[in-house]
């Protein structure tokens, strides 16, 4: 039986200037809204980590926050909102790039 892996991926960013933001530092990672979805790119390698579906809505916000909290100085959290006037909160473990739903 063949295999099948992809070789090209394609998301688009949404048109709203808050639909992005840049976690420069020494981690380097970009989110943007991509329609419904929060799309987590690392300019580095040049490829989409993940994408992450938290609203209905088309996303038009996107921004890091740095956890402060001993012991999680390696994990940001990532909000995200949408048209549907959802806000969600992600948790991003900067080490391994695991996301996962944190509200």
């Amino acid at each position: 039986m063949a295999s099948v892996t992809p070789a090209f991926y394609s998301v688009g960013c949404n048109r709203d200037p808050n639909a992005v933001d840049w976690l420069n530092e020494e981690h380097d990672v970009v989110a943007f809204g991509s329609s419904a979805f929060v799309a987590i790119y690392d300019p580095k390698h040049h490829e989409i980590r993940c994408t992450l579906r938290g609203s209905k809505g088309v996303i038009n916000a996107v921004r890091f926050v740095r956890r402060i909290s001993a012991g999680e100085s390696d994990t940001v959290e990532l909000l995200s909102a949408g048209t549907d006037k959802t806000v969600t909160v992600w948790r991003v473990h900067l080490q391994t790039g695991q996301v996962r739903s944190a509200h």
